[in-house]
């Protein structure tokens, strides 16, 4: 039986920033409007003011992709990536171990979400801007970060998308200045979110320091905190907030530029995927059934094509 899904059209939506997307070899995407971040996102992030974004992707241009379409645009469940290559469901950089390293040999995985990050990558081989705090002291620009096999979650019912093989290059920290001009949504949720997760506990714990000492902690008395047990979630959101529209922790930035594109590694999550569509499809439990599928549809206001 020939699955329905099959003979949907392409959404409009994607034209409108696809050239001619059938007969080009290439992902034809308008820079402009990737650097510009007009790309309609699926999640609830925060975005940071134009020109904070256009300032640091100067000269950093779209990778053109030389395979067709058909391969870059398919998208998947994270489940289905972490069957094949391993890596828990929720880290941003889930470590490969075992014995599906020895098998494979990748260990380059980042998983970007729009939540926290909403200029990274979401089209194949488009530049992009990943931030994050937790660097230390105050400082200019971000350290150097290895090469990554970025795959970006495009809508919160968790649907992942390849983006290439990228460089990160270390640009300005954002200023004091800058960082007060941004919209108070993104200034909230970072400040939320510091409070609140795992790998807030570093910036947690710089806050509660200077506030214990009156001053800026060294590196030892930083460490030595950072020994104890301590999940210093005294520090609240406010004084986050506080400390980031102070100017004295730093939001650490780097662009992304796609230097390649691993399609062997596309190519085998779309096989897996027709494997388990077709073992689904054989088995009279449930035809309709979503369970333990490499992915979903994709709601028509997504940018890119439906994989079924």
């Amino acid at each position: 039986m020939v699955d329905r899904r099959s003979r949907q059209k392409r959404s409009p939506s994607v034209k409108e920033y696809m050239e001619d997307p059938v007969k080009t070899e290439f992902t034809k995407v308008r820079v402009k409007d990737v650097k510009k971040s007009k790309f309609k996102k699926d999640e609830d992030g925060a975005f940071l003011a134009e020109e904070t974004v256009q300032a640091r992707l100067q000269g950093i241009n779209l990778y053109e992709i030389p395979f067709d379409r058909t391969l870059t645009d398919h998208v998947f469940k994270r489940r289905l990536i972490s069957i094949i290559y391993g890596g828990n469901l929720r880290s941003n950089f889930p470590k490969i171990g075992g014995s599906k390293l020895a098998a494979h040999g990748l260990n380059d995985f980042m998983y970007p979400t729009l939540l926290y990050n909403p200029h990274v990558p979401q089209v194949p081989g488009a530049p992009g801007l990943w931030c994050t705090v937790g660097q230390g002291e105050h400082i200019e620009r971000a350290q150097p970060l290895p090469r990554k096999r970025v795959v970006t979650r495009l809508t919160k019912a968790g649907i992942w998308q390849y983006q290439g093989q990228y460089d990160f290059i270390p640009v300005d920290s954002l200023t004091k200045e800058e960082w007060q001009a941004q919209h108070p949504q993104v200034r909230n949720t970072w400040a939320q979110q510091i409070h609140s997760k795992k790998w807030g506990r570093d910036t947690r714990a710089r806050i509660a320091l200077r506030k214990r000492l009156g001053r800026v902690p060294t590196h030892n008395e930083l460490s030595t905190e950072l020994e104890t047990k301590s999940d210093f979630k005294e520090v609240t959101p406010a004084q986050i907030a506080e400390s980031l529209w102070k100017g004295e922790e730093t939001m650490a930035m780097w662009a992304m530029k796609c230097v390649g594109y691993d399609a062997d590694f596309q190519r085998s999550l779309i096989e897996e995927h027709a494997k388990k569509i077709a073992t689904r499809t054989s088995s009279p439990r449930s035809e309709n059934s979503n369970e333990d599928s490499g992915t979903q549809p994709l709601r028509r206001s997504t940018r890119i094509q439906k994989h079924v």
